[in-house]
């Protein structure tokens, strides 16, 4: 399946890590040994940190398959993730399987403009744009 889509009005800065995002309602009927594949990008105030989670009821409960390592940096590119669910049996042929890419707070420290606080870990959203640095005090952004 192809499909293209788009998202904004994300969660202010330090709020609601892993609330926002796209979500897919897909039925797994029929198949097994699913693979998902996306294209990515992010714009320079997005988060670099997306995660991948999965629902076996619709999206009452959300499992975590993993994030993208904080690899939507530099903005505005596309970048390609794989994720192969083969060996989660319980996701062949489910009728209910539903599954989001959601924005996240950056699980590592980092810091996003010079001048301004360096953020703790899963605090805050970390900045797409290329000059938020993983080093305190290096970040040569401008604004949060």
């Amino acid at each position: 399946m192809v499909v293209g889509a788009g998202a904004t009005a994300y969660p202010t800065q330090g709020t609601a890590s892993g609330t926002a995002g796209i979500r897919f309602n897909v039925p797994t009927t029929g198949f097994a040994g699913i693979t998902i594949q996306f294209d990515h990008r992010a714009s320079g105030t997005a988060s670099r940190w997306a995660q991948l989670e999965y629902s076996l009821d619709g999206g009452n409960a959300w499992i975590v398959l993993g994030n993208n390592a904080g690899g939507l940096s530099p903005q505005d590119v596309f970048y390609s993730f794989i994720f192969d669910l083969s060996a989660i049996t319980r996701i062949d042929n489910h009728p209910d399987f539903t599954f989001r890419i959601v924005s996240i707070f950056s699980p590592l420290a980092f810091d996003q403009n010079a001048g301004l606080d360096d953020y703790a870990a899963n605090t805050a959203y970390m900045r797409a744009i290329s000059v938020a640095s993983y080093t305190a005090g290096a970040g040569i952004g401008t604004g949060n």
